[in-house]
């Protein structure tokens, strides 16, 4: 999710992945590096920010791992295309985003709604509702906005 400095939001794009087997995804790292590099080129002060992995009672060990490669690939990106980025926690960003709580996904979805109603479309899933991804995306980027980190 790309956000200017005053809150708008310039665009957002999902990481391109192809998918070897039904449960595994191989990256195209080669592609994700060109976007990475395009955004450097094009936004040369962003910082990145990204969700902090946790871990998640009873999950399988394979997706635990998936989990952290997936963090390990996309900080070696970051590092690699030179972009600068910052981790934030979920319990940290979440209850000043969403509410006191931290809410499910649909109050994320809510709160994203509420902070960006142009951007709705962004996160609508044809045929399937909303997002979350998406939303929680948006709201990750706002945090880090608000924040000037």
């Amino acid at each position: 999710m790309l956000l200017s400095s005053k809150g708008t939001v310039l665009g957002h794009r999902k990481l391109d992945t192809t998918k070897e087997k039904k449960e595994r995804k191989n990256y195209n790292l080669e592609k994700l590096a060109a976007v990475f590099s395009h955004i450097k080129k094009t936004y040369p002060n962003i910082i990145v920010c990204i969700e902090h992995l946790h871990a998640i009672p009873g999950l399988g060990a394979l997706a635990g791992f998936m989990r952290g490669y997936s963090m390990g690939m996309l900080e070696m990106l970051l590092v690699d295309t030179e972009l600068d980025y910052v981790k934030v926690i979920p319990s940290v960003w979440k209850p000043v985003m969403v509410g006191i709580s931290g809410g499910d996904k649909k109050e994320a979805i809510l709160a994203a709604a509420r902070l960006f109603p142009d951007d709705i479309w962004r996160f609508e899933k044809p045929r399937k509702g909303y997002d979350d991804n998406i939303a929680e995306a948006m709201l990750i980027a706002e945090y880090c906005r608000r924040r000037a980190l």
